[in-house]
């Protein structure tokens, strides 16, 4: 077994120990060197077929392979920064070393699609999740999705109501927030903001950014935010 395969065993039997006992059935062999955009994929023919629970079982699958994915990103880019050395051969050796250090965790896998990058940038993975959930009858869970999308999407009229209406039925304290806010939620969120001409909006969001990470517009052009 490869590093990277038992890096990625050892992440989903912390994530999803009832994975590895056998007790959820999922026709995947993990690790999936296709990666998540293939989970989702999966995820959205079962939810089209309103099988939740395999819907719930593929999109905690994507989701995990996805943080997983960016913390190896995040990895190789430390191991690959030369600190104040900006000259065109530190570039290419940087970027040969970034390319020869994802192939080595990752492996060659197949690059996702616009649209499911874009899903999972915006969140709208939590709001199929949110939703399967609330079929299944776990309204923590449930609650815990819906308010994660929301972070995401504050203008979400829908999920504002559905936050409302697991919050009066769950005990809130136990809940958490499935991923935390980062610096590419803010400038995604101030994106949005500027193309809708929201301008102050825009700027809080900006500002937000540049507080968790100066080097904000770097990191988001090669996808390795925190």
């Amino acid at each position: 077994m490869k590093v990277w395969q038992a890096l990625f065993m050892l992440l989903f039997y912390v994530a999803f120990p009832s994975l590895m006992m056998g007790q959820i059935v999922v026709d995947v062999s993990l690790p999936n060197k296709e990666g998540y955009n293939v989970l989702y994929d999966k995820a959205m023919k079962y939810y089209n077929d309103k099988n939740y629970e395999q819907t719930k079982n593929y999109l905690e699958l994507a989701l995990a392979d996805k943080r997983f994915r960016h913390k190896m990103m995040l990895k190789c880019e430390n191991r690959c920064t030369v600190v104040n050395d900006m000259t065109l051969r530190s570039l290419i050796t940087k970027q040969k070393c970034f390319k020869d250090c994802m192939a080595k965790f990752l492996g060659d896998s197949i690059k996702p699609s616009f649209w499911v990058k874009k899903d999972f940038e915006s969140r709208m993975t939590y709001s199929y999740l949110q939703y399967a959930y609330y079929k299944l009858d776990d309204l923590l869970s449930a609650y815990e999705a819906a308010l994660t999308h929301l972070k995401q999407n504050p203008t979400d009229d829908m999920m504002q109501k559905n936050v409302k209406y697991y919050g009066k039925r769950i005990n809130k304290e136990e809940a958490r927030l499935r991923e935390a806010v980062t610096t590419r939620d803010y400038f995604s969120s101030g994106m949005k903001s500027y193309n809708a001409e929201d301008f102050t909006s825009a700027a809080n969001s900006f500002s937000n950014a540049l507080k968790c990470n100066n080097n904000f517009i770097r990191c988001y052009i090669h996808d390795v935010c925190k």
